[in-house]
């Protein structure tokens, strides 16, 4: 199966899935592993879903994930991802164009600040949970510490933080190989 091929396959299948996550499963595997010119086995399907269920983190990019790199290793998993992300990220796209002219409006703006507290308030007490189970060193924290600041003192919009953080991160699971 060809880069493009994987890629446009998970890009179908994703952008006619509302529902995203688990409900993605079924039918990528009927695409996948079922009928005459399945491009894999079911049961190394099924291996796959039980994986990727198993593993932290979104569900769908996991799945994506392992399916692509089994039909056409690293490159085959950068192909079904981007196909999976292409279609929200396109939408946030669009939303983030609209949201700058919304902002500027005074209801919006007030509301926008009224929902601040809130928003660090639904950051905040999962990381405390969090901090009670594990420990917490300079290695694993510098990141979500600059990030802060990034937004807060440099005025940097969050999908750019996220876009910083995503690219060296997959440049260094591809690259680096930790662990191996």
């Amino acid at each position: 199966m060809t880069l493009y091929k994987i890629f446009s396959l998970f890009l179908r299948t994703a952008g006619t899935n509302i529902a995203g996550g688990y409900a993605l499963a079924a039918p990528l595997r009927k695409v996948l592993a079922e009928g005459d010119g399945a491009a894999m086995e079911a049961e190394r399907y099924e291996h796959c879903a039980t994986v990727a269920k198993a593993m932290p983190g979104v569900f769908s990019i996991n799945l994506c994930t392992l399916l692509g790199r089994e039909l056409h290793g690293k490159a085959g998993s950068l192909a079904a991802v981007g196909g999976l992300l292409l279609p929200p990220f396109i939408i946030m796209v669009f939303i983030a164009g609209l949201f700058g002219d919304v902002r500027t409006q005074p209801q919006m703006a007030a509301f926008l600040r009224g929902v601040r507290p809130a928003i660090i308030a639904l950051l905040v007490i999962p990381v405390a949970r969090t901090l009670r189970h594990t420990s917490i060193t300079l290695a694993n924290v510098w990141l979500p510490i600059g990030a802060a600041v990034a937004i807060c003192l440099l005025g940097l919009p969050p999908f750019l933080i996220v876009l910083g953080i995503i690219i060296p991160g997959l440049l260094y699971g591809f690259f680096i190989k930790p662990n191996e």
